[in-house]
């Protein structure tokens, strides 16, 4: 989970080239919310982190604690079947 890898760093560079401050972010499956955290402290937009590891979840509220603010939530299990309640808006166009 908090192994660097050269994707992640990639992911970061490309995600933060078409979010602006006025942005909500979501990243789902955050791990250590190291992406997450990186977003925020790049465009100080609203990003929000969830993952349905509660391991996961507590070392992203670690990482969160000590350095930047950053909404973060758990998922219960099978929640890629469930419908939620959301204000997110899915640009195909930046994909």
């Amino acid at each position: 989970m908090l192994i660097p890898r050269p994707e992640t760093e990639i992911l970061c560079e490309n995600a933060i080239k078409v979010v602006d401050k006025n942005s909500k972010v979501l990243d789902l499956c955050t791990g250590s919310g190291a992406i997450a955290l990186t977003i925020k402290k790049a465009k100080d937009c609203e990003v929000t982190a969830s993952d349905v590891s509660e391991k996961a979840l507590n070392i992203a509220k670690e990482f969160r604690d000590l350095d930047i603010p950053c909404d973060i939530f758990g998922l219960e299990p099978s929640w890629q079947s469930k419908t939620y309640s959301s204000s997110f808006v899915w640009h195909k166009e930046n994909f």
